[in-house]
């Protein structure tokens, strides 16, 4: 029999393309201030639920939100790939995708990574 671990799902803080409604799909934005106050709060409730180690997203905003939410555990922290966001690819920085021509179904058109990609990663 697997043996039942608990896993929790965190996103990272807020960057100023989410406060901007921006797609930001795989390009590095970093956290702002809001972004580094969520962590802290994380942190603090983190810290209640008995982690044994965390795996993060290569990217920075990711990173540094595991970094906050570590801090004072000392856990190990794994940098996996397919963590990685939901590439939209050239509509990083868009502000809305309603009325393009993009499929998010079974194949990729303008480089989009498909859904059904997305859940394979």
């Amino acid at each position: 029999m697997i043996p039942h671990h608990s896993f929790y799902f965190m996103r990272h803080g807020e960057t100023e393309w989410n406060r901007a409604r921006k797609l930001q799909g795989t390009t590095d934005i970093p956290l702002n201030a809001l972004g580094e106050s969520q962590a802290e709060l994380a942190r603090e409730a983190a810290a209640l639920l008995g982690l044994k180690s965390i795996a993060v997203s290569p990217l920075g905003r990711a990173r540094r939100t595991a970094e906050i939410v570590n801090r004072g555990l000392g856990l190990a922290m794994t940098p996996f790939q397919e963590l990685q966001e939901f590439d939209v690819g050239p509509d990083d920085g868009s502000h809305d995708m309603s009325g393009k021509d993009h499929c998010l179904g079974d194949g990729v058109i303008n480089e989009i990574e498909s859904f059904p990609e997305f859940r394979r990663r």
